[in-house]
């Protein structure tokens, strides 16, 4: 099991939210690469960057804050939030990005989508899937979709998607546990995915039930920023 850190980025500064809405942001005083520093600095390997200005612009905002963590930090970061054109694929690759998440894209352009895993290997990608209430939200959780969870999972297992993240949007933010029944029962309807845990950590014996669920991976966000889990009880998890 290893907790994966998160840092969600509005007007280049650490950002959290409530359920995804804009209008809760909480900011932090360190700059997103300094945080990043200071994750790295904790024992963590991973990184969860979020680009939340980009999920809700459509585009790529925060360019220079993801090139100076994925250049002048060793963690292996994945990233998220307006990846919309195949220029963004390749600029996040070039300069460093071991995954790109795709949430808004994967549910509303399938084809495009299925092009990016052909031409750049399905393995640099994430099948972000947000839900609320059991339906898939896109473009920085602001619209519901028709397509199911199922449908969606189904459509991506069989191009040769491994890894998918999965956000509660209702935990999100709320330091309230972490929805493990919905992760049960994706990982039994699709054994052979890899799901990311995302939304309501608040404490060690949240991480230590999604292990207990069979979960090999989990974000925390608030939690790690407002020092609510002791770095020492997380060294296992690291």
């Amino acid at each position: 099991m290893k907790l994966v850190p998160a840092i969600d980025m509005i007007a280049g500064r650490c950002v959290r939210l409530r359920q995804g809405a804009y209008g809760s942001a909480v900011f932090y005083e360190r700059t997103p690469l300094d945080q990043a520093l200071w994750l790295q600095d904790q024992g963590f390997t991973r990184l969860h960057l979020v680009d939340l200005d980009g999920a809700r612009m459509q585009q790529l905002i925060h360019l220079e804050a993801i090139e100076n963590i994925t250049q002048r930090t060793g963690l292996e970061v994945d990233f998220g939030g307006g990846v919309r054109d195949v220029a963004a694929v390749r600029w996040l690759l070039d300069v460093g990005v071991q995954w790109i998440n795709l949430g808004s894209m994967a549910a509303l352009q399938p084809d495009t989508t299925a092009a990016w895993l052909r031409d750049f290997g399905a393995d640099k990608f994430i099948i972000g899937m947000d839900l609320q209430d059991g339906k898939v939200k896109v473009n920085g959780w602001a619209t519901a979709v028709s397509l199911t969870p199922q449908q969606m999972l189904t459509q991506y297992a069989a191009q040769g998607i491994s890894k998918v993240c999965c956000t509660d949007i209702s935990r999100d933010g709320m330091l309230q546990g972490p929805n493990t029944g919905l992760y049960r029962s994706l990982m039994q309807d699709f054994p052979s995915l890899q799901f990311t845990a995302s939304g309501g950590i608040a404490s060690i014996g949240d991480v230590a039930e999604l292990e207990a669920a069979g979960l090999t991976e989990a974000i925390s966000g608030k939690a790690i920023f407002e020092n609510r889990l002791d770095m020492q009880q997380l060294k296992p998890y690291l």
